[in-house]
């Protein structure tokens, strides 16, 4: 799990079921659900890549 972006607005991660890769906007439902709020007070969420693209 890392941030998508500078702004830590969205997490890469991968979905608790399918294993796919899934952005997670922070706000979304999925933030609570799949445990990212756990993981980032934990700071277990790791910093996003200096090339990442933009999320909006």
């Amino acid at each position: 799990m890392k941030y998508a972006n500078p702004e830590n607005t969205a997490v890469i991660c991968a979905h608790p079921v399918s294993c796919e890769q899934w952005t997670v906007p922070r706000g979304h439902r999925f933030w609570a659900e799949f445990g990212i709020d756990i993981a980032e007070q934990e700071s277990r969420i790791a910093d996003a890549d200096p090339q990442s693209e933009q999320v909006q």
